[in-house]
């Protein structure tokens, strides 16, 4: 048994390493691996924190790209799982599909929703809270759920699979998630590996690209020396798909295990594999991304107006130095509004003018009352956890948990006082206060799809191009068809309107503070009209 094994032992040890282990099997040289599974590959699976991952983001920009945590309860761990998946993602980059294992029983918690994905599609277990698994799919992908590769045997084999329909003449694609139980007496090792290789066959025989993750609790690294482990390994690779996560992913003081998984038969595209250091639950995060999209560069910088208190009172100053008398003196209103608005929008571009920024990815804001000294402190509980799984010693692991708390007690404390302070502000609102009542306890709006497929005359379409003609003839036939049904009266509809007052419109004229009132409740929004103003 080894004492606080370290990420620097893994990382020096070829005993840890999934290529080195089937390399040396197969008895590959250093100079022949034109056999070796990986020959078109260069699958390095290195460690990485949320900041080291950052390096890399800017070169997965249009890559197809996934992600896999075991999180021991998604209910439990959201906090901490919403913020690892914000820290991986900014501006230019998000997952594709984000796979969870062990969701545990989580369909009534409102508060799992990531911006810019799809509503989490899930699998839990009738019978019992735990296992479980679930899908995040980014907004815009179109896909349907495979439910004949969707098996789900509670307590022996969890998956769920959805395809993505292809944009070209290539294949479809089929995205995976698998979580193997291994609690005995239920678990069935063989009963899941043979459900597990006939999925990859199906998936063979219809020729579509697919990625499979998940937990599935078998140790790759036991190769060597466990026959079930060998022969599960050299079916997968029978079945021309790869494993492309290469070190542990579970890591403990005595044990180092790669019992997380992505499997993968696209084998001929540049792609990255990584593991990414999390305490979020007891296992880390695996990443998988291949370069499979079309090209479209974005700009890496962006055009931004600074509204800083030195700014705000420059426009001030400007605005009280320029003479409105020609508003005055002219007779139309068109012409009058037209002087103001150019003496308006001159002020406002000397005051704020346009200026090209960077993005600052590094303090990309997670939640309103996250702070940026709370988001260096959670970087900080990043690195120290790093330091941690490193190099275990006790003082590591001391100052690390001591940290936990400290950071813990500092999040408790700001979100406190930020939601009392929003409430205290908007406590003569009733709207305002139970739309932040809703934000305090996680609940989003229901995001709509359209749609697969309409039942219209008793036959079920789901060509878009018939559905959209059906709709058309219903609304446009629907005024005729309802007028057929109403019944002939001798009366005209003018028996029902009042004598005509062709003199009663008035507008009242409008007071300074009227203006004022309404444009302090217009909602302070960055974006423009034509005029590039915003509220």
């Amino acid at each position: 048994m080894i004492d606080n094994i370290s990420l620097d032992q893994i990382e020096g040890d070829d005993l840890y390493n999934l290529k080195a282990i089937l390399e040396s099997f197969n008895d590959f040289s250093e100079e022949d691996t034109s056999d070796s599974i990986y020959k078109h590959c260069e699958l390095l699976s290195d460690y990485m924190s949320s900041d080291d991952f950052g390096k890399l983001r800017n070169n997965l920009q249009n890559n197809y790209s996934y992600f896999h945590l075991n999180c021991r309860s998604l209910s439990h761990n959201w906090e901490t799982f919403d913020e690892l998946i914000s820290e991986l993602h900014d501006e230019t980059f998000t997952f594709d599909v984000i796979g969870i294992s062990e969701i545990f029983n989580c369909e009534r918690d409102d508060r799992l929703y990531i911006p810019g994905f799809q509503k989490l599609l899930m699998r839990c277990r009738p019978d019992s809270i735990r296992g479980g698994i679930g899908l995040f799919i980014k907004e815009g992908i179109d896909y349907r759920v495979r439910d004949d590769l969707s098996v789900f045997i509670p307590h022996v084999y969890e998956s769920l699979f959805i395809e993505i329909p292809s944009k070209s003449h290539k294949p479809n694609h089929i995205v995976g998630v698998v979580y193997r139980p291994n609690t005995p007496p239920r678990a069935n090792m063989d009963i899941f590996t043979n459900t597990f290789h006939v999925t990859m066959n199906i998936i063979n025989t219809e020729n579509k690209t697919s990625v499979i993750m998940g937990d599935l609790n078998i140790d790759l690294l036991k190769y060597y020396t466990h026959d079930n482990t060998n022969e599960f390994v050299d079916q997968v690779i029978t079945n021309g798909f790869i494993p492309v996560i290469l070190k542990p992913t579970r890591v403990d003081k005595s044990s180092a295990t790669l019992i997380d998984h992505i499997y993968t038969n696209i084998i001929d595209l540049p792609c990255v594999s990584g593991i990414i250091t999390t305490d979020v639950a007891d296992h880390f995060g695996i990443l998988y991304s291949v370069k499979n999209k079309p090209i479209k560069p974005k700009a890496e910088y962006a055009n931004k107006r600074i509204f800083s208190v030195k700014n705000r009172q420059k426009f001030t100053d400007l605005l009280n130095n320029i003479d409105f008398s020609d508003i005055m003196n002219s007779t139309c209103p068109i012409e009058s509004y037209s002087i103001f608005h150019n003496h308006y929008t001159t002020a406002f571009g000397k005051a704020f003018p346009l200026k090209t920024v960077k993005p600052n990815r590094k303090y990309t804001k997670i939640h309103a009352w996250m702070t940026q000294g709370l988001l260096t402190s959670m970087r900080t509980k990043s690195k120290l956890y790093r330091i941690k799984i490193r190099r275990p010693t006790n003082q590591n692991i001391d100052k690390y948990k001591a940290y936990v708390n400290l950071y813990n007690r500092l999040k408790r404390s700001m979100k406190t006082n930020y939601f009392t302070q929003q409430i205290n502000e908007n406590k003569t609102n009733i709207k305002k206060t139970w739309a932040i009542l809703k934000q305090v306890l996680g609940k989003h709006r229901t995001i709509s799809t359209f749609p697969d497929s309409f039942t219209i005359n008793n036959k079920t379409i789901s060509s878009k191009q018939e559905i959209v003609n059906s709709f058309n003839n219903y609304f446009s036939t629907i005024g005729n068809l309802t007028g057929q049904k109403v019944k002939t009266t001798n009366k005209h509809f003018s028996d029902y309107l009042k004598n005509p007052m062709p003199h009663s419109m008035f507008v009242e004229p409008v007071e300074q503070e009227e203006v004022l009132n309404t444009v302090n409740n217009l909602k302070p929004k960055i974006s423009t009209g034509y005029d590039e103003l915003s509220t």
